[in-house]
């Protein structure tokens, strides 16, 4: 996978992180026949106060069709969406997990009715968490692993549609969630095309093609901009940033009041406040 060196910096109120590490100190174990990896997590609280991640509704859209998809960047999702609803079913939140194939396909992988069943019996997230025990969270991780293996199998992968992911997030949120995007940022549909080489300044011109509808919530957090397959070198020198430039500009377009885009980051990272 390569690692984009995204600068950090903040443009009216968007915060812009770049945090290089090694996918692989993330990672677990790997689940046979999937392609996808486990993270090692460990208990979802420490006390109210000291939840990983913490508590809040959130919406997660995973974007399923980058054809130069690496397999850290599968790995990476099904980390985020387990610590995300370990998270929900200790909290009681809200949380929806959909993913966005070809041209805008949408597959539903997790919604709130499947986590009911495994929220422990207590009167807070202190109590829920010690009552969460090993194999609740083991079957979670079962069925998060098996929504995700067949929603990555939809659609077409030569498609991505950054639009579509900004809709599904914008028919989904409130102004109280958190919205996480997983996705390589790499638009290649009809309307615009980042698959070849980008000139400076090209990222964000050529997102004022694009058109997003308005997202309510509290933040957008992007996360594996510009990750893809290391075997296929960048279409250009200052390719990455390019990338960025053009998802920060889709952000500030959907009205969004804060932002956070990163390349690779740990799940606290993405999932904290």
């Amino acid at each position: 996978m390569r690692d984009s060196k995204l600068s950090n910096k903040s443009t009216r109120g968007f915060s812009v992180h770049g945090s290089i590490r090694s996918v692989a100190a993330l990672v677990a174990a790997t689940l046979v026949g999937t392609g996808l990896v486990a993270a090692a997590m460990g208990s979802p609280t420490q006390g109210a106060a000291g939840l990983t991640p913490p508590c809040s509704p959130r919406v997660l859209v995973v974007d399923l069709s980058s054809a130069d998809r690496g397999p850290e960047f599968s790995n990476l999702g099904l980390q985020i969406v387990e610590a995300a609803a370990a998270s929900a079913v200790v909290c009681g939140d809200n949380l929806s997990v959909y993913g966005v194939s070809g041209g805008g396909e949408v597959s539903t992988i997790v919604t709130s009715d499947d986590l009911a069943r495994f929220t422990p019996i207590g009167p807070d997230a202190q109590v829920r968490a010690t009552r969460f025990g090993a194999g609740q969270r083991a079957a979670l991780d079962r069925l998060i692993t098996a929504r995700l293996a067949a929603a990555y199998r939809t659609g077409d992968p030569s498609v991505t549609s950054l639009a579509a992911m900004y809709e599904v997030a914008a028919q989904q949120s409130t102004s109280h969630s958190d919205d996480v995007f997983v996705t390589t940022g790499v638009n290649s549909d009809q309307v615009v095309n980042l698959n070849q080489p980008l000139r400076v300044g090209e990222g964000s011109q050529l997102a004022k093609k694009v058109r997003v509808a308005h997202v309510s919530a509290r933040q957008v957090v992007e996360v594996g901009i510009a990750q893809v397959d290391s075997s296929i070198p960048p279409p250009s020198a200052q390719w990455s940033e390019e990338i960025l430039s053009f998802n920060e500009a889709l952000c500030k377009a959907s009205g969004v009041a804060s932002c956070r885009l990163y390349d690779i980051a740990s799940v606290s990272e993405v999932l904290g406040s």
